[in-house]
């Protein structure tokens, strides 16, 4: 290969990675495009949590921490909406949707990271499921061992995604970027291209 053409692309490079290690927006941008290759390669592994409706409605209903009726009611409308309208391909999606909705009053078990997972619900179609939900609350309620108080046992705060985005990953990634432009220049200069 042509040394001039060699020294050009690594100037290219130097200058890509000089404004990446410069722009911390940039950067987000990169980490978010890494984490959806992560995601991907995830799923297609099988690494993470998949429930069925009724694994995910027991999940919901056994570590929410407020369980009065109207707030089970708006659980399990949430949860059956969601597995209506969409291919819940892992935990995490449940988990993101339920701390959207509800929030920290209601999840606080529930990693924040979940909520890039989040899925918006068409109001319509909740608000015909949270009809149905409420008219048939008793006969519906009945197959949920639920109990009047909220305990954490045996519920992880992985409970919905065991394969979440590491975070120290995005600690590594970060420094990488920051200081990858300094590395990449003293290879450079390193190399010869006048030979």
């Amino acid at each position: 290969m042509n040394p001039v053409f060699v020294e050009l692309l690594m100037s290219i490079a130097e200058k890509a990675l000089l404004e990446l290690s410069q722009n911390e927006e940039l950067q987000e941008k990169v980490l978010l495009n890494v984490r959806g290759i992560a995601d991907w390669i995830q799923e297609k592994l099988g690494k993470v949590n998949k429930h069925d409706l009724e694994i995910a409605i027991q999940l919901a209903l056994y570590s929410a921490i407020k369980r009065d009726k109207e707030t089970v009611c708006e659980i399990l409308s949430v949860i059956t909406a969601l597995y209506a309208v969409d291919d819940v391909r892992r935990g995490a999606v449940t988990g993101g949707t339920l701390l959207q909705y509800f929030g920290d009053d209601v999840f606080p078990h529930i990693d924040k990271r979940e909520l890039r997972f989040a899925v918006t619900i068409n109001e319509k179609i909740l608000a015909h499921i949270s009809d149905s939900v409420a008219s048939e609350f008793d006969k519906t309620i009945e197959q949920y061992q639920l109990k009047e108080y909220a305990t954490f046992e045996g519920v992880s705060a992985s409970g919905y995604s065991s394969a979440v985005w590491d975070t120290s990953f995005d600690k590594y990634a970060k420094s990488m970027m920051r200081h990858g432009h300094s590395v990449f220049k003293a290879v450079k200069s390193a190399i010869n291209f006048s030979k």
